[in-house]
């Protein structure tokens, strides 16, 4: 049963602990010329303090104002996860990432699916205290984004989601989430770079289009928002590389927006794909497109593609990348015909594959 009471802050043991801190600070200090004594005397002046104004949102703080614009839209998101089960009955664990709203009238949160996957129950806590049970209306393995909803009777506070084309390197960003628990806290830095990937992410085929960001992104920060300078949520904040520091990643805005589009519609996420595995390659001095492996019996497989084969061409635009032949790959819906040009050892080849959709948990389909 869930209730609208508040919650216990879980800020309280740590500010405990800096009072507590703060208290036994005061016993003793070391003085000046090296002498330990009582605290400093009301008579001698240990600094100069000025009283100044509470920091406003204004053009001069422009954080604060859209940390308070978007802040009341940001949920805590906590899971109970069936792990495996055993003879003696299912093991589980709890969870815990965060979520943004993005449709306040229906009660649509966007988060991680790692944040949600293979969850028992789920719970989500608003900015109001208030708890909710909520339920996956879509969820996405490739994409690691997941669409969850929770009853509501009046609207929400909901995000605004930015155009990721127009994002610029060195633009302000701005992670908010629940990292290790620490409820709506709030890490600033700039956009790194775009159009980054993690590879190995599911069965080969790499986590794409993430924005690169040296905001502080922690355990508890999947599933928040990364938002610009005027409040609009660029990415949802994703992962990170675990041994450094002020590399994180989020997945882009117009990627989420594709997703939520599909989840409403078609109930999960489309692709295209051929059917093969890409390899980077130079030949030639120039960077093109090796196909790693084409998986028989596939539609790469059928149209006469063969391991080894190199693409330089899709849909009659070159292709440097392996990011370029997937995108335009996959502005070809499923059943359409993506056309394709490259070389056999040194002889030119076309050929045309008619698309098929990938599934969504990324498994490789029996030909």
């Amino acid at each position: 049963m869930y209730s609208d009471e508040p919650r216990p802050g879980p800020m309280m043991p740590l500010l405990a602990a800096a009072l507590l801190g703060g208290v036994a600070g005061g016993f003793a200090v070391k003085l000046m010329d090296g002498r330990v004594g009582s605290p400093v005397g009301a008579a001698v002046r240990p600094f100069t303090e000025v009283k100044q104004p509470a920091p406003s949102a204004s053009a001069a703080e422009p954080a604060i104002r859209v940390v308070d614009q978007v802040s009341p839209a940001v949920v805590y998101i906590d899971t109970v996860q069936t792990t495996r089960r055993t003879r003696f009955g299912a093991r589980e664990r709890e969870g815990q990432g965060s979520g943004f709203i993005v449709n306040g009238e229906q009660g649509l949160i966007v988060t991680n699916e790692h944040v949600v996957d293979n969850a028992r129950e789920i719970r989500v806590t608003t900015s109001d205290k208030k708890t909710y049970r909520a339920k996956v209306v879509g969820s996405d393995t490739i994409g690691d984004i997941a669409l969850i909803k929770i009853p509501v009777k009046t609207p929400l506070p909901e995000v605004k989601l930015a155009d990721s084309e127009q994002l610029r390197i060195g633009q302000t960003a701005i992670a908010i989430g629940n990292p290790l628990g620490l409820e709506n806290t709030v890490t600033q830095g700039v956009l790194s770079q775009v159009g980054r990937q993690l590879e190995g992410h599911v069965q080969g085929i790499p986590l794409e289009d993430l924005i690169q960001t040296d905001a502080a992104i922690n355990p508890g920060n999947s599933g928040g928002p990364l938002i610009d300078s005027n409040g609009l949520v660029i990415g949802m904040n994703t992962a990170i590389f675990s041994d450094a520091q002020g590399i994180g990643f989020a997945v882009a805005s117009n990627t989420i927006k594709k997703a939520i589009s599909d989840f409403l519609s078609r109930g999960r996420v489309v692709r295209s794909w051929i059917g093969v595995e890409l390899a980077p390659v130079t030949r030639q001095g120039a960077q093109v497109v090796l196909l790693r492996r084409v998986h028989r019996g596939l539609p790469a497989y059928r149209a006469g593609l063969r391991d080894g084969d190199i693409i330089t061409q899709a849909q009659g635009k070159t292709v440097h990348n392996a990011d370029e032949l997937r995108n335009e790959i996959r502005s070809v819906p499923p059943g359409g015909v993506v056309a394709l040009g490259g070389l056999r050892g040194n002889q030119k080849m076309e050929w045309k594959v008619n698309a098929a959709e990938l599934p969504s948990n990324g498994s490789i389909p029996a030909p």
